[in-house]
């Protein structure tokens, strides 16, 4: 795609601009915020961490898929943000174990 498709993140991150189609973009402080939510950059250990913080942790302790998805996205956005929470709660052997 030629690269007026895209919005230029930073010097390594560009999104294609569908993503932001009807979405309220604020940048504050070097964080960009996506209809108020905090917009997470292709970065796999960061998504991770947060899912891990979210799921993982006691009190919340190993929710399912769909409550771990809400818990993340009242405060994250990411593209492919549901299918990255599904694969880490379907690989979650606390939780396997518990089905």
């Amino acid at each position: 795609m030629k690269d007026s498709n895209y919005i230029k993140l930073n010097q390594d991150e560009k999104v294609e601009k569908s993503i932001w189609d009807s979405k309220e973009v604020v940048i504050s402080e070097g964080n960009i915020f996506i209809d108020g939510k905090q917009y997470i950059p292709d970065n796999m250990a960061l998504k991770r961490e947060i899912v891990k913080k979210l799921h993982d942790t006691l009190p919340l302790g190993h929710p399912g898929e769909l409550e771990t998805l809400n818990k993340v996205s009242d405060v994250y956005w990411w593209p492919g943000m549901m299918q990255f929470v599904k694969n880490y709660v379907k690989g979650c052997p606390i939780v396997d174990n518990s089905r």
